[in-house]
């Protein structure tokens, strides 16, 4: 079986993944010799939240095994998912 060591039955089993990113750009002339550009670049438009790990032994990302020692916010794991929502907005000028 692939992916799977012994004593981790889950440990290649995560949900299914989906995102949309967009980017949106438009230019102007200005001065004949002048261009301006803008744009926004968004990623994740739909704010996914796509599971990247999971608890090898419970195969959930927010799950973990049972009777394991230790606080439970030391398995608050933020880093189990992708990136959330990004706007990123900006110039370029050409001349």
């Amino acid at each position: 079986m692939l992916g799977k060591a012994p004593g981790e039955p889950m440990s290649a089993r995560t949900p299914p993944r989906s995102q949309l990113d967009m980017l949106i750009r438009r230019d102007f002339s200005l001065f004949g010799t002048l261009t301006l550009g803008v744009f926004a670049r968004i990623v994740n438009v739909f704010d996914q939240m796509n599971v990247l790990y999971v608890y090898p032994e419970t195969g959930s990302p927010t799950e973990p095994p049972p009777n394991e020692p230790g606080p439970s916010t030391w398995y608050d794991r933020p880093d189990y998912y992708d990136v959330r929502r990004q706007i990123d907005l900006g110039v370029r000028i050409e001349f």
